[in-house]
């Protein structure tokens, strides 16, 4: 069962969309199992469900990138949800 969510206060429900796995490589350098490498300073997400602020309209399914300190998290009946205020959006993403 999926939770009706909807961002209030200029919040924006997001899926933050991972960085495609990269493949692993043979490599000479020993790691252990847990380390994983740094993250940018960006996340990438699509927008969940669209808003309208400020005579703004953010579209479901629109590419963001913003700030991965901005990111709220929320857990709910097992479900966790993402949320990005408005704000914090820094570019859209699309194809030409």
């Amino acid at each position: 069962m999926s939770v009706e969510v909807e961002g209030c206060n200029r919040y924006l429900v997001m899926d933050i969309i991972e960085d495609a796995e990269k493949e692993k490589e043979n490599s000479l350098v020993l790691l252990p199992d847990e380390y994983q490498e740094p993250q940018g300073m960006y996340a990438i997400g699509k927008i969940k469900k669209g808003a309208k602020w400020n005579n703004h309209e953010w579209e479901t399914g629109q590419i963001v990138a913003f700030p991965r300190s901005v990111v709220q998290e929320v857990t709910f009946r097992g479900e966790t949800i993402y949320l990005v205020q408005e704000n914090y959006i820094v570019c859209t993403l699309g194809d030409n």
